[in-house]
């Protein structure tokens, strides 16, 4: 039986992208409401452009991480009785017009559901691509379970979901929307995935490191392994 989401708010977390903010509130604002955004310590104008898109904006006094940006997020989620939740991406690699894709989804029956990537396009980075298969292919394995996109933020959640999970992880960074994943999958929640367009620029400068991120992906497979995650 279809569900009724009536109440759906979405989350971006920014830090430092005063270009584009602007352009994803505005996107946004078109299917869900309000829009978040949790500017994660910036020291650019990326928290005054957000404003004045119409985003309701939460402030990091520095910057903490994707992880504790999006729990600040999901703490102003669970403080109303919203439905659902959208989160995605401040720096234009998600299409707020493709939100409707993750919501419909949500409204088949799955608990959450996870944008999903075509990796095999010329336009995707070689060291990007190489990262996200390997660990979505390592996750699948772990778990077995198919995960397509381990390490997409472009995401809805239903209330009740996201409420049992997104306390239990401690890491901030990186790693906390991966480790969410795993979360998801180990708790039996129906997940579902969304194929959206796959937009890498040279205009798109990314916050990932290579080096520490990595580390940090290997760290979570030997929890996953010894079953503290």
């Amino acid at each position: 039986m279809p569900d009724n989401l009536e109440k759906i708010c979405g989350l971006i977390c920014a830090y430092n992208e005063e270009k584009t903010i602007c352009s994803i509130v505005d996107g946004a604002k078109k299917h869900v409401n309000p829009v978040i955004v949790v500017d994660d310590g910036s020291t650019d104008r990326t928290k005054e452009r957000a404003r004045i898109a119409g985003a309701l904006v939460i402030q990091h006094s520095r910057n903490l991480g994707k992880g504790s940006a999006l729990k600040t997020g999901f703490d102003y989620f669970f403080s109303s009785d919203f439905d659902a939740i959208v989160t995605l991406d401040a720096d234009g690699q998600h299409l707020p017009d493709e939100i409707p894709l993750l919501i419909n989804k949500l409204k088949e029956g799955s608990d959450a559901v996870i944008a999903k990537r075509d990796f095999r396009g010329n336009n995707v980075p070689f060291t990007r691509k190489i990262g996200n298969l390997f660990d979505s292919y390592i996750l699948s394995k772990l778990l077995s379970a198919d995960i397509y996109d381990a390490q997409n933020g472009f995401r809805a959640f239903k209330r009740d979901c996201l409420f049992k999970l997104y306390n239990s992880i401690e890491n901030g960074g990186f790693p906390y929307e991966a480790e969410l994943v795993v979360k998801l999958v180990k708790n039996k929640f129906k997940v579902g995935w969304a194929d959206i367009t796959t937009i890498y620029s040279r205009g798109l400068e990314s916050k990932i490191k290579p080096f520490k991120h990595t580390l940090e992906s290997f760290k979570l497979y030997g929890r996953c392994l010894v079953g503290k995650v």
